[in-house]
């Protein structure tokens, strides 16, 4: 799938050929992009999440990587509707412009200091080739789903919560769906202590 993703970006010029002293302009340009397409046999099915109030999310493996779905939160859901809070983007409702690049009128010159359009299109098709297309959904490269422990306040309050991270990293209490009953008994271990107080 092709697509063209607009951007700004600086551009050094002389007013007039009289003039020594460069100055900077900004330049509105866009650049083609193209997201990889598959069908659900390339990519088979490797998990499925399920987080309260929202959709499904698949976990699907391409060419040896983990892709997940695109989810955007439903701004406009109110308590009694049944709509799930987070959905699955498709292609006719996903908006490329900003989920790849952001607004239009982003410039990336602005805050590393660069002049010219290169930069700015090396991380557009970087940022691109994250993401996949399996009939008509929208998959993001992903990491492996883990088991998060986060602590609120300072009572007796804690959470098992999924999050997309490392599961190597040592800032969080971290584990791997594999390790769900340990995740568990941890969380038991730290409430335990909480009440203790």
């Amino acid at each position: 799938m092709k697509l063209f993703i607009s951007f700004s970006f600086n551009e050094e010029y002389l007013p007039t050929p009289r003039c020594k002293k460069v100055r900077v302009r900004e330049v509105a340009s866009s650049t083609s992009v193209t997201i990889k397409e598959c069908t659900k046999e390339d990519a088979p099915l490797v998990m499925l999440v399920k987080r309260y109030e929202c959709e499904d999310c698949e976990i699907r493996v391409f060419k040896g990587k983990l892709y997940r779905n695109v989810q955007r939160r439903n701004m406009n859901r109110v308590d009694d509707n049944e709509e799930p809070l987070e959905q699955n983007e498709t292609v006719k409702t996903i908006d490329w412009q900003t989920t790849i690049w952001g607004q239009t009128y982003y410039n990336d010159c602005r805050w590393n200091g660069t002049t010219g359009d290169v930069s700015s299109k090396a991380k557009i098709k970087k940022n691109a080739s994250k993401y996949l297309v399996i009939d008509d959904m929208v998959f993001m490269r992903t990491t492996e789903p883990v088991y998060n422990i986060t602590c609120f306040g300072l009572m007796d309050s804690a959470g098992m919560f999924i999050e997309w991270k490392d599961k190597y990293s040592t800032q969080k209490s971290c584990y791997s769906a594999m390790e769900r009953e340990e995740c568990h008994n941890a969380l038991k271990r730290i409430l335990s202590c909480c009440r203790e107080k």
